[in-house]
């Protein structure tokens, strides 16, 4: 599917990456609202996805950024305050 980057404190798309043969996104996912949307069709086996998470783990604090309040009113609302 489509990568989908978003506003951090609206919701609205400022990027989108549509699938296609050698794309490579690469994102500091605590720092940026996204998403990726269905795959809705293969043609085949020449079409093999791939999808990499890399988890960097720190024992420092602060290298990690905590989600402002405001993103998370925006994107997470149900989430705020629990």
């Amino acid at each position: 599917g489509h990568f989908r980057a978003y506003a951090p404190e609206a919701d609205a798309v400022v990027a989108e990456v549509a699938p296609a043969p050698g794309a490579f996104v690469c994102f500091w996912s605590d720092r940026l609202v996204h998403d990726v949307s269905e795959v809705t069709r293969c043609a085949g086996p020449d079409e093999t996805r791939w999808a990499l998470t890399v988890w960097l783990c720190a024992d420092a604090d602060g290298v990690v950024e905590e989600t402002p309040e405001a993103v998370l009113r925006t994107h997470w609302p149900h989430n705020v305050g629990s």
